[in-house]
């Protein structure tokens, strides 16, 4: 069973939060665990049946305060109630026993504290030194003969040890209070130091962006004025492509420069073969300098409602990959299929295929693949990460379905679901 089974839900919606819980957790079973070892070290260097019993009646407490975090909504609360078991321990073996190692209970309450102030390798080192000077301690005092408890318990002695206990306690949050602080303060500076930098990034971003957009309106400018009255049909066609082309770049652009801030917006239904006609329509040129056959089969003229711009960037890497990296003379294929409630376009290249390696990290763009271009294309191993990224945002699949020394395929399935509201529209 892991820490994380005991959470309850409704700490894990904030991610803060959670990792405080799991951290609490985490340091009320490591007080059961160092409660068994203190009982148990009493067992063996001093035989006292009295401090082993309440000190694993101690770690059986810690281990019911794992189980009952379910039912408090709030974790102040929780902490506070588990805090006040432990602070009774505490009064009990004062009042009952009075020796100084019996109160060693009081250490467990500060192990809570520290647990909510300091980071974990300080609740660590801490644990570590009190640990190794109590075993430490009781091994030299049973070697000399050593006794740890006083002449008398009388009521000033326990009157003394609780108002240690208590001293030790405060002193002990405050210190780790005042590191945490700092430790804040470092983290803030950090945080703001990153925060400028998202922001210089998403400005530059923002700006290269904007400045794209000229060179794409001069282009449709440019179109617009041609004269096409003496060009050939085939010349018109070029024309019409390279229009669609620079509106699709046009598109794309805007959907990163001015996502919409107030929802989602519905989208108008578009039509899948068309769409993929035009993407690879456009790479014609591309595909005749390396001799590559550029195939394209249809099975059915589905209508999409699915973000438009973001599955033409996918199609657009999808395919310039697969003419990349395909064999000089070999073949590229698109299709399209319906099957299970899902409409699946298939890409398929005649490249060298993915290794076990590649497959691992076929979306990671930190990790370059061993597959070259064979037309000393550039690359730039962003490709398919641009793919899984807008699958995700935009609820398609991408798969590699098939991959060998002959060539891959990829697939990309789009839930019917979109189908229907657009044919119920």
């Amino acid at each position: 069973m892991s820490i994380n089974s005991v959470i309850p839900l409704h700490y894990k919606e904030d991610l803060n939060l959670f990792f405080k819980v799991k951290s609490i957790v985490a340091g009320i079973i490591g007080v059961a665990i160092i409660q068994s070892i203190i009982a148990f070290a009493f067992l063996l260097f001093k035989s006292d049946w009295f401090e082993l019993g309440m000190n694993l009646f101690t770690g059986l407490y810690s281990v019911g305060c794992i189980f009952i975090l379910r039912y408090f909504k709030s974790l102040e609360n929780y902490l506070n109630a588990v805090l006040s078991g432990f602070y009774l321990f505490v009064f009990a073996f004062v009042i009952f026993n009075g020796g100084l190692l019996s109160d060693a209970i009081f250490w467990l309450a500060i192990l809570l504290t520290i647990n909510v102030l300091c980071t974990k390798r300080q609740h660590a080192q801490f644990w570590a030194t009190i640990v190794l000077i109590f075993v430490a301690g009781i091994a030299v005092s049973t070697q000399f003969g050593v006794t740890f408890n006083p002449p008398k318990y009388d009521e000033t002695y326990r009157a003394i040890n609780l108002v240690a206990f208590y001293s030790a306690l405060l002193i002990t949050a405050f210190i780790f209070a005042s590191l945490r602080k700092n430790n804040f303060k470092i983290h803030q500076k950090d945080i703001g130091k990153l925060r400028q930098l998202h922001e210089e990034k998403r400005d530059m971003i923002n700006v290269i962006t904007h400045d794209l957009k000229s060179p794409t309106n001069r282009i449709l400018g440019l179109i617009e004025v041609l004269d096409r009255s003496n060009l050939r049909e085939e010349q018109l066609e070029i024309i019409e492509l390279i229009k669609k082309t620079n509106d699709s770049s046009n598109g794309i652009i805007n959907s990163i420069l001015g996502p919409s801030k107030c929802g989602k917006k519905k989208s108008e239904a578009y039509e899948l073969g068309h769409l993929i006609k035009d993407i690879t329509q456009s790479y014609r040129i591309n595909a005749d300098s390396k001799a590559i056959n550029l195939v394209v089969n249809i099975s059915d003229n589905h209508l999409l409602t699915v973000d438009r711009f973001q599955l033409i960037r996918i199609l657009d890497n999808l395919i310039t990959n697969a003419i990349k990296f395909s064999q000089i003379g070999g073949e590229v294929k698109i299709s399209t299929y319906q099957t299970d409630g899902m409409v699946k376009v298939l890409v398929t290249d005649s490249g060298p295929g993915f290794s076990e390696h590649d497959r691992k990290f076929l979306f990671d763009k930190s990790v370059k693949l061993s597959a070259k271009p064979t037309g000393n294309e550039a690359s730039h191993r962003l490709g398919l990460y641009i793919v899984n990224k807008l699958s995700l945002q935009i609820g398609v699949k991408v798969d590699l379905i098939e991959s060998s020394a002959m060539g891959s395929t990829f697939e990309l399935a789009i839930p019917l679901k979109e189908l229907k509201e657009t044919k119920t529209a």
